[in-house]
């Protein structure tokens, strides 16, 4: 499995993390009840952030390292917020702007 590029920019900002939803089958009763249970016992964490402040060798890094990976590819990637490595996909295509010299991406992982 690869692993998340070294970037010399780390810092995470702003960063988001939810839970997602394993609680998914419903099932309406005739008396008007709704009656829901998990559809798998584990839920995934969905982790959002972006990158800004990235120098042009940082860009060209991250770039590659989408480029190989798509959207279907795993990769361990450690949360700089908690230390932990998770095992994570993109969940889209990360978004990177150009502005004053420097690059920003953002980016949105879904662990696997």
């Amino acid at each position: 499995m690869a692993a998340w590029p070294i970037l010399s920019r780390v810092a995470c900002e702003p960063y988001s993390e939810k839970l997602s939803n394993n609680r998914d089958l419903l099932s309406n009763t005739e008396g008007g009840y709704v009656i829901t249970r998990r559809r798998y016992s584990r839920a995934r964490k969905t982790f959002s952030f972006s990158l800004p402040g990235l120098n042009a060798s940082d860009y060209t890094t991250l770039t590659t390292f989408i480029s190989n990976q798509g959207t279907t590819g795993n990769f361990t990637w450690t949360n700089p917020i908690n230390s932990v490595n998770y095992a994570v996909r993109f969940a889209s295509i990360p978004k990177i702007v150009f502005d004053n010299s420097n690059y920003s991406a953002s980016i949105e992982l879904v662990e696997v």
